[in-house]
């Protein structure tokens, strides 16, 4: 934005009044922030007098970095000084300067994480509530026999989270109100644990982020010298983003608002505030702008969208009509021409709103229905990949909530679509390690909880079938029958024992150790997304254990909680890499994209279900037993009633915010997708209104047919009749720990110990320094492309195999060129030409196994399995650039890695593997061979020894021939000159013969 709009530039250089700007999304509100504060410091050469409050750290580094990049050098060096941060920053600041007016220790400022003060209130709370039981207290009593002890510690963790809002109105109750009874003994136990809360802060010298507001609230309510100090030092205060501001926040800046000291800018817009489950309060902007005008400041609306599409923007004001007329009518917007978005470009527009149909069958379950989606998004952002129109990394996924993300992933993961989930599918509580590790806990606490006891026996840590379980449920109550399984009784058992005498984190290292449960975890991760998080899951149980001294119950809690709060997202930083964005829309708050996506429009609001309802804008009612009789039913009245409906209404007003800020974020394509099927779910509120607004906007419709299914729909892959079996990826327990080695360790080892020894030991980079310079694809990318298109390959078309290798450049992050796509389309010609490939959708491609041979665990991935008569043939694809003539002896190398997935096969299907063949892309020869059981019973002896001098730590290689004494030798260490064996050749010692007695060396 080169120029300002006239209201940009009123906004930045009108210095004699208070303003109150409304800043419609797109419309350059952080450059008219900063401008202004640049014109404040021109004014009064310093940047002391300026106090400038942020949403997000992130924000305020951000205006630091662009002040220092436009001031002169001697103001620049000032700005990492200045008044510029978040309102917690400036509350820790003013209570260490400050706080001991009101007797606080500038040393009690440690302030604690939210989810550890969201458990330490919790127990806080249990404890005490507990006491007052024991210790007869009336009003623990009176509440609990009114809503129930469960109903009582969950409200009571609501009005500590809220504590200005709860005693603001629980201090007002009058003897008269219908709920005046409980309402008063909920009062006096509140407080009894608030005082609580404010002894362990005392005592341990820390403080949470709603006491940083509260105190300082209370020194500028106690001490107005405080308050009088800034205003006289504060010439200008700007806030940022004040549509997210909560009550005491706006407490705050009313006192340091001094209309005939300084003058105060806000700059914000009611219709994207969304963070009212922090406590933001919209209306706080309404009062402020109020305030602002009736002390001789004005409000300046800026309209001017300079990042969408003249086509998003006229959707957008009208799926914003009621947004407009609530402001309207709160009177901040005080003229019709000041409603909705304009567009800073009056350009034609084509396609900017897109709706995208997807089938779907009757009576179809909403996750059915999401897989659905995925499909169809999937594929139409392929097609705009390929057609060159966007980058992956153009697009971006706004789900309203992060709970179902990951049915999603797993399609795109299946189709090459590279995704970036922004900390969604990161999040520990969404791996399946997570819920076992749950499960194992819930059981270790009660064993009379059956749900967490099937979870266990279902999980790696036991591994039955269902069908075993449902057999054992048939003879006995599944918690006795349980232990008649003699795998079950062991594991089982020892839970029940070690659950007595370790904490959490031990008793998980412990089963860790007995079932080889965490290899298991580090191997397979969920649903094939990355590497496991149960590292990071451990690691915050320990840590809790130890900060709190949490007992097993403690532990649960915490895990569950922290599933929950983890639904609740932070704003996030976008990623740079070439792949979509998926996100929720409160993470996407500030970011833009060319593309935006909105799938589960079908998602409807949850219902209340409490006992209880606390409003911030309007008190507390709850639900009440009408008798004395402690079974009978809680029921509300109509207090209860009425004040529901109005957080119902709140929230429904708060989706539509949201909605105005997921449409916001598109620069040049909004896309919506929906079921073909003649019912919208109840509840909804996203559909309803942009089915409303499709119809009086230009939009364009996709929906497939029989003509072009294939380009805009996928259709779902077909289950092969070539299952995994059940034991595929399961670990036996065992008494002792086992490594798990992948064939390729293997066949390191057998080729040069000291190659192992470098690589695997040491970790040395395999790289070579000096290698010859290439035209071709580099062998590793080569070959990883072709093996990922063959996975999916079933034509010979040759338009379909380019389309399949484009996809798989991108997913590898190249760019695919014609010369890249020739050259991989050469290399595959081989096999297409080859009779095998009419048995292409035979069998099954990529199939990955981890298998037990006693002494290790061996885990790899076969290429091909396909049937061979009533047995089965492994194919194995090689892109080495080998001579012609010379595959069959080169396959001779190979001879271990196919023996060894000939036998791993056999294990976990049941099946006889009679053949193993190689196809080599460079000469399109197969060498096939055939096996024998005395081949195969060599070769597990073979391994055994392998396996034996790698546990014992053998790594030397003399008496070996070795490749490295070849000419064309290949092997990093070689070239690079770090084997240890080409310096004992010379005289010098083998340093692997010194470490190999020490596997910490």
């Amino acid at each position: 934005m080169n120029t300002f709009t006239p209201q940009q530039t009123e906004a930045s250089q009108n210095l004699s009044q208070s303003l109150a700007v409304i800043a419609g999304a797109g419309t350059g509100k952080t450059s008219v922030l900063v401008s202004r504060m640049l014109n404040i410091v021109e004014e009064y050469k310093s940047l002391e007098i300026l106090l400038a409050i942020t949403f997000t750290e992130k924000a305020a580094l951000e205006m630091k970095e662009r002040l220092k990049k436009s001031l002169p050098p001697q103001l620049a060096l000032h700005v990492e000084t200045a008044h510029i941060g978040t309102f917690h920053a400036f509350c820790l600041k003013t209570l260490k300067q400050f706080g001991h007016l009101i007797h606080l220790s500038p040393n009690a400022m440690q302030v604690l994480a939210e989810e550890a003060v969201f458990f330490l209130t919790q127990k806080i709370i249990k404890e005490t509530f507990k006491q007052l039981i024991l210790q007869k207290n009336k009003h623990a009593h009176f509440l609990a026999e009114k809503i129930g002890i469960k109903a009582s510690t969950s409200l009571l963790t609501e009005l500590l989270q809220n504590r200005w809002h709860a005693q603001t109105h629980l201090s007002k109750l009058k003897p008269d109100e219908e709920q005046y009874e409980v309402l008063h003994a909920a009062h006096q136990v509140f407080l009894l644990c608030e005082h609580e809360l404010d002894v362990y802060y005392s005592t341990h010298a820390c403080i949470d982020f709603q006491g940083l507001e509260l105190k300082t609230l209370e020194l500028f309510e106690q001490r107005p010298e405080v308050p009088q100090y800034f205003q006289n030092k504060m010439k200008h205060i700007l806030v940022d983003e004040f549509q997210d501001t909560n009550d005491v926040q706006n407490l705050l800046i009313k006192h340091l608002y001094q209309p005939k000291k300084n003058k105060l800018f806000i700059v914000g817009d009611p219709r994207q505030s969304i963070y009212r489950f922090r406590g933001a309060n919209v209306h706080c902007f309404t009062e402020m702008l109020h305030l602002i005008e009736n002390t001789g400041g004005k409000s300046i609306v800026l309209q001017e969208n300079f990042r969408s599409k003249k086509g998003i923007l006229d959707f957008v004001n009208h799926c914003s009509q009621t947004l407009e007329d609530s402001l309207e009518k709160e009177n901040v917007l005080q003229d019709k021409n000041t409603r909705g978005l304009k567009s800073h470009s009056q350009l034609e527009y084509d396609d900017d709103v897109l709706l995208l149909h997807y089938p779907v069958a009757e009576k179809e379950t909403v996750d059915q229905k999401r897989t659905h989606e995925a499909y169809a998004m999937a594929n139409y952002i392929l097609s705009l990949v390929q057609k060159k129109q966007y980058l992956y990394s153009d697009i971006a996924l706004l789900f309203q909530a992060s709970t179902k993300t990951y049915l999603y992933q797993k399609i795109f993961k299946e189709h090459g679509v590279p995704f970036l989930a922004n900390n969604i599918s990161q999040d520990i509580s969404e791996n399946t390690a997570f819920h076992d590790i749950l499960s194992l806990l819930k059981f270790a606490h009660d064993r009379e909880d059956e749900t967490a006891l099937v979870a266990l026996l279902r999980s790696p840590f036991i591994g039955l079938s269902d069908e075993n379980i449902f057999s054992l449920s048939l003879q006995a109550p599944l918690k006795k029958s349980a232990f008649q399984n003699e795998k079950a009784n062991e594991i089982l058992s020892s839970i029940t024992l070690l659950s007595k005498h370790c904490s959490a984190s031990e008793l998980l290292h412990a089963l860790f150790f007995r079932t080889g449960y965490k290899i298991f975890s580090e191997i397979i991760s969920n649903n094939g997304l990355g590497v496991s998080p149960l590292n990071t899951l451990i690691s915050l149980i320990s840590t809790f254990e130890k900060n709190h001294r949490a007992s097993i119950k403690d532990c649960i809690l915490f895990l569950e909680q922290n599933k929950e709060r983890k639904k609740k997202n932070n704003s996030l930083d976008p990623y740079k890499k070439n792949a979509v964005h998926i996100m929720t829309v409160h993470s996407s708050k500030g970011l833009e994209y060319p593309v935006v996506i909105l799938p589960e429009l079908f998602r409807a609001p949850q219902a209340h279900t409490l006992s209880w309802c606390f409003s911030r804008q309007k008190g507390i009612a709850v639900k009440t037993k009408k008798s004395k009789n402690p079974l009978s039913p809680l029921e509300g009245n109509t207090a209860f009633t009425q004040l529901c409906d109005f957080e119902k209404e709140a929230l429904q007003e708060e989706s539509l915010r949201l909605l105005y800020v997921a449409l916001t974020r598109a620069k040049q394509k909004l896309v919506f997708l929906v079921a073909d099927e003649s019912k919208t779910r109840k509840g909804s509120i996203w559909l309803p209104l942009i089915q409303k607004a499709l119809l009086e906007v230009k939009s364009s419709v996709f929906k497939p047919n029989e003509e072009n299914e294939r380009e805009l729909i996928f259709s779902e892959p077909e289950i092969q009749t070539f299952t995994r079996s059940n034991v595929e990826g399961k670990i036996h327990s065992q008494s002792h720990k086992k490594q798990t080695l992948s064939i390729s360790q293997l066949e390191t080892y057998v080729r040069c110990p000291q190659e192992y020894y470098l690589k695997y030991i040491l970790k040395l980079p395999g790289t070579v320094l000096f290698a010859k310079k290439a035209s071709h694809l580099p062998a590793d990318i080569k070959g990883s492309i072709i093996h990922a298109t063959l996975e999916n390959l079933n034509t010979r078309d040759k338009k379909e195999i380019y389309t399949l290798l484009e996809k798989q450049c991108y997913a590898h992050h190249l760019l695919p060129s014609q010369n890249i796509l020739f050259e991989l389309h050469s290399t595959l010609t081989p096999f297409l030409n080859h009779p095998y490939f009419e048995q292409i959708t035979e069998g099954k491609k990529e199939f990955s196994f981890i298998w037990d041979i006693d002494s290790a665990y061996l885990r790899g991935k076969v290429d091909w399995v396909k049937p061979l008569g009533d047995a089965l043939e492994i194919v194995d694809f090689k892109t080495d650039r080998i001579e012609s003539g010379t595959c069959a002896e080169h396959a001779k190398h190979y001879h271990l890695q196919m023996m060894c997935y000939a036998l791993a096969i056999e294990e976990v299907s049941k099946q006889k593997v009679n053949q193993v063949s190689l196809f080599y892309f460079n000469t399109g020869e197969l060498i096939s061979t055939s096996l024998t059981e005395q081949m195969k019973q060599s070769t597990k002896t073979e391994l055994r020894n392998i396996v034996d001098k790698i546990n014992s730590f053998t790594y030397s290689c003399q008496g070996l021939s070795l490749p490295c004494e070849s000419a064309s030798c290949t092997c990093p260490y070689h070239i690079n000159k770090l084997c240890s064996h080409d310096r004992s050749k010379k005289g010098n010692h083998d340093l692997s013969n010194t470490l190999r007695s020490s596997p910490a060396s």
